[in-house]
């Protein structure tokens, strides 16, 4: 939760559409990092586990993506 309401909160400060400085990162969960640039999402996992969380983390990250009109994610 911590990560994803830093980023939307920086989405939602951000005046500028392509800016790199979008970012939020925390070390306690398996998806740590999140950053945008242009229309892309950028996210690190440290892990894929998908009893613990995978799927449910791919779907916050489709969530954020659609939310402000992000075209790729790597």
């Amino acid at each position: 939760m911590k990560l994803h309401y830093g980023f939307i909160l920086r989405m939602g400060q951000s005046k500028y559409k392509s800016s790199r400085n979008t970012v939020s990162a925390v070390g306690e969960t398996c998806v740590s990092f999140l950053q945008r640039h242009n229309e892309t999402l950028y996210c690190v996992s440290r892990s894929c586990d998908i009893s613990l969380g995978f799927l449910a983390d791919l779907l916050t990250l489709r969530i954020i993506m659609k939310k402000y009109k992000l075209k790729n994610i790597h």
